[in-house]
């Protein structure tokens, strides 16, 4: 991730819409990785309410909802993250020049790359604008739970009829 971040720096197709919507992406990525490590490690601290303890890598320890609808949340940002990472894969591959879109000429029957021009005013754009989608709909799901948020989704959840 760290390798990718970097080379968005140096990307010479990219405009800044499009680096801030993959940065967006990346951002939503490492937190929630974050989130699933804490899963994955924490400490049972109030299996009632799903409440468990976790020390990070900065050995702070802090309280994580690990309940069936705190899961099932992070379950639906990453099923959103994975589309978006679809996009931004195209977009890497056409600025590394790995797969670069193009037309078959119509008499020749050869294929011919698009351009740079072509490729920042319409290939791209066109990229972004379904990236920018998906981001839109990602940022309406439900944001991942924290700590002291446990009553609220249970709420939220038992509000709308679904059971433990």
């Amino acid at each position: 991730m760290n390798l990718l971040k970097e080379y968005i720096g140096k990307a010479t197709l990219f405009d800044d819409n499009t680096k801030s919507r993959i940065a967006d992406c990346f951002a939503q990525v490492e937190q929630c990785r974050a989130y699933r490590n804490a899963i994955i490690h924490h400490h049972i601290y109030e299996h009632e309410k799903g409440i468990g303890t976790y020390v990070d890598d900065a050995n702070s320890p802090y309280k994580i909802l690990v309940s069936m609808e705190a899961l099932g949340i992070l379950y639906k940002i990453l099923c959103s993250l994975l589309e978006e990472l679809r996009k931004i894969d195209i977009l890497f591959r056409i600025e590394t020049d790995s797969q670069r879109p193009g037309r078959l000429d119509d008499k020749t029957g050869e294929f011919h790359k698009f351009s740079e021009d072509e490729l920042q005013s319409r290939v791209i754009p066109d990229l972004v604008k379904r990236l920018t989608a998906l981001q839109k709909t990602r940022n309406e799901l439900q944001k991942l739970p924290q700590f002291p948020d446990a009553d609220i989704i249970r709420a939220f959840s038992e509000a709308n009829g679904d059971t433990d």
